[in-house]
């Protein structure tokens, strides 16, 4: 733990150093339990991974809890605008939320590991709550996925020849692309897990609304897109072209 004090004052610089705090504990408990706890067991009857997890479960939790509560607070709404990559430059708090993220999914490793570890109580563990110091956090992180899902789907549609994608189906790049990206909006909430299930609702409310606002903006893109398309004109006059 001394050795990994922070020489630094910036809230990435304190993000990362918990994150690696948090991974050279989890590292540690993992070795001590594959390869110390059977001769403790054996030789002494002494629980010694329980032990070391509960000195360490207090030790971390009073390293991040304070940092994380800190960093959430500092955390300002994203300016949302008509041009999405010059809104990214100005949303300097994108890279805390995303290193916030990063330090939640540690965490949430190191408290799961608690569940490997024989009449270890978890009611008695500080970081089983974990979860609770990020709720701000949440917020920021589904403003920072819904602002990455309109940027890729506003590329998605910028570089769609509007072709289909094979002789089969009927709809073209930018479709297959925009559904991915909600694939990846799935996989951010399968790996966020949140704990509390009734605490959810409203982040699951969120991300329904947030997939609604995706597709009328991709509607809304491709309608641009498309429009005008079936006009030629000549030196003449304005002619129009019908297309099925």
């Amino acid at each position: 733990m001394e050795k990994n004090k922070m020489d630094e004052s910036s809230d990435e610089t304190k993000l990362q150093h918990v994150i690696k705090v948090a991974q050279l504990l989890r590292g540690d408990l993992q070795q001590a339990l594959d390869f110390h706890e059977k001769y403790f067991q054996e030789i002494l009857q002494f629980p010694f991974v329980k032990t070391l997890y509960k000195v360490y479960d207090s030790e971390l939790s009073e390293i991040a809890n304070p940092i994380v509560d800190d960093v959430s607070w500092k955390l300002k709404p994203l300016r949302f605008s008509d041009n999405l990559d010059d809104a990214m430059q100005e949303n300097e708090h994108m890279q805390m939320g995303t290193s916030l993220f990063e330090l939640y999914l540690v965490l949430q490793r190191f408290a799961i590991m608690a569940q490997n570890i024989r009449t270890l109580d978890l009611g008695e563990l500080k970081m089983q709550n974990y979860y609770t110091w990020f709720r701000k956090g949440v917020a920021h992180w589904l403003e920072i996925a819904l602002f990455k899902a309109l940027q890729r789907i506003e590329k998605a549609v910028a570089i769609d020849a509007l072709e289909p994608v094979d002789s089969n189906v009927r709809y073209s790049s930018s479709a297959v692309d925009t559904l991915t990206i909600y694939y990846q909006v799935r996989t951010f909430w399968s790996q966020l897990a949140w704990p509390d299930v009734e605490g959810s609702y409203s982040f699951i409310a969120i991300i329904i609304q947030d997939i609604c606002r995706c597709s009328v903006f991709y509607a809304d893109k491709m309608e641009k897109k498309v429009e005008g398309m079936g006009e030629t004109e000549d030196a003449y006059e304005k002619k129009f072209e019908v297309t099925n």
